[in-house]
């Protein structure tokens, strides 16, 4: 990432964080995990959707990374999702984020408090239970 970075901030104090809390929104998933790779470390990933109310769609803007960052492999434990709508950008980040997590534990996904369609919600439960997933170990709550 070095003589990469877009990120609005230093990278070398990322790089010893264990925990990170920040928010996002269905365009930036991408930018996602750009800061997650300036955080070799990182066990967990506290990550907030932020949307308006009346946004109902985006356009995909999603493209798979050419490598995982590293702490998806090595450290990552966790994975807090606040904010889901069952997003083609976000349902891509998760895929890509479950195929890739070695040592993860769980990763717990929340839904946004617009999101009501109930029959969605039980179609995304579905999808996201049967994701191939790189640790045997990890565990995904929908709530």
């Amino acid at each position: 990432m070095e003589g990469t970075n877009k990120l609005p901030i230093s990278t070398t104090s990322l790089k010893r964080l264990t925990e990170l809390s920040f928010q996002t929104n269905c365009c930036q998933f991408s930018d996602v995990m750009d800061l997650i790779n300036c955080c070799p470390k990182l066990e967990v990933p506290h990550i907030y959707n932020y949307h308006s109310s009346y946004q109902t769609h985006c356009t995909c803007c999603w493209r798979d990374p050419i490598s995982a960052p590293r702490c998806l492999s090595t450290n990552l434990k966790r994975v807090l999702y606040r904010g889901f709508r069952g997003l083609e950008d976000e349902m891509a980040m998760l895929k890509f984020i479950v195929n890739h997590g070695a040592v993860m534990k769980s990763v717990d996904i929340h839904y946004s408090a617009c999101f009501r369609d109930l029959g969605k919600k039980f179609g995304l439960l579905d999808e996201i239970t049967n994701l191939t997933r790189a640790s045997p170990t990890c565990k995904i709550s929908l709530t």
